[in-house]
């Protein structure tokens, strides 16, 4: 969605900071230039394709990652049930289904973190307050997926190691 939509916004906004500031614009139809090579060695591109295509979606895409790595699926639902309430333009994003559906995620969304901050508070204490993320988060989800791991036999585990 935001490599779709999100592009003229980003092109508009920079084009009015530089005329406002009296810094020049590139003309996007122009051929692309790169620092530090000669322009017979360096590819064909228009100044539109590089920051769009090799630039712009390319920092989506990381940004997207990051996000994905950060949120499992039942967070990222809640997160995107969330945007309808957001006051930007009058509500704009204001979503009735959304709503609804949040309406029916809340309970649940409330056991689970407090369930989740409840284990933290086990697993993380004075003792072992320099725990990285990593290694919290893999202690976490044993300790709340404990039912999971007790049914797990030991044994194959060991001979492995």
């Amino acid at each position: 969605m935001m490599r779709d939509n999100g592009w003229d916004s980003l092109v508009e906004e920079v084009s009015n900071f530089c005329m406002k500031f009296n810094i020049y614009v590139l003309d996007m139809n122009h051929m692309y230039c790169p620092q530090g090579k000669s322009r017979r060695k360096a590819p064909k591109l228009t100044n539109f394709h590089y920051f769009r295509v090799d630039f712009f979606n390319t920092v989506i895409d990381l940004q997207l990652q990051e996000i994905n790595s950060r949120f499992n699926e039942a967070n990222t639902e809640l997160l995107l049930c969330l945007v309808c309430l957001s006051p930007a333009n009058s509500f704009s994003a204001f979503d009735k289904g959304k709503l609804i559906h949040l309406a029916q995620l809340y309970p649940f969304a409330t056991t689970s973190v407090e369930r989740a901050f409840s284990a933290m508070n086990i697993v993380k204490n004075q003792m072992r307050n320099k725990m990285g993320d990593q290694w919290l988060n893999d202690s976490l989800t044993v300790y709340l997926e404990k039912d999971v791991f007790n049914s797990i036999d030991n044994e194959p585990i060991i001979h492995g190691f």
